[in-house]
């Protein structure tokens, strides 16, 4: 059952992917500074023109609800290869937002939801339970891709 929340979906902007860098590279290009990722790797392989929005809740979210707005719309969470490349093309961006499709699971099975910071930053939020018990403050943009 979908629950009625309220969501802004933004312009549509190009984006170019190579899916052929690993994450490290990639990280490097878009963030000289960022620690080295090198043991991850992109799931998918080649370039490829995307678009992605931005879609905005202005109030407190659940990430399965997130989920659920995005499919309705015709939208998928971007993975961290197009959130990284998002933001390296599209500087003017003055958002911070969450990459749900590029969840990150580490040792031990823990989960991490990536989270790009308007200065252009990484960091990585943990999470124990994704997506069911995942909850975003008031505000926050979630970083889609139009299928």
């Amino acid at each position: 059952m979908r629950v009625n929340i309220r969501y802004e979906i933004g312009e549509t902007l190009p984006v170019t992917v190579n899916y052929d860098l690993s994450l490290g590279e990639l990280f490097r290009q878009a963030y000289p500074s960022c620690p080295s990722l090198e043991s991850l790797s992109p799931r998918k392989c080649g370039i490829a023109k995307i678009e992605m929005v931005l879609v905005h809740y202005p109030d407190d979210v659940c990430s399965i609800h997130v989920l659920e707005e995005l499919k309705a719309e015709n939208l998928r969470p971007a993975d961290l290869a197009e959130a990284v490349a998002f933001r390296s093309q599209c500087p003017g961006i003055k958002h911070h937002f969450i990459a749900l499709g590029g969840i990150l699971r580490i040792e031990r099975g823990d989960c991490y939801v990536p989270f790009l910071s308007q200065d252009g930053s990484l960091e990585l939020y943990a999470t124990p339970d994704y997506p069911e018990y995942q909850h975003w403050a008031s505000g926050c943009y979630f970083a889609a891709v139009r299928n």
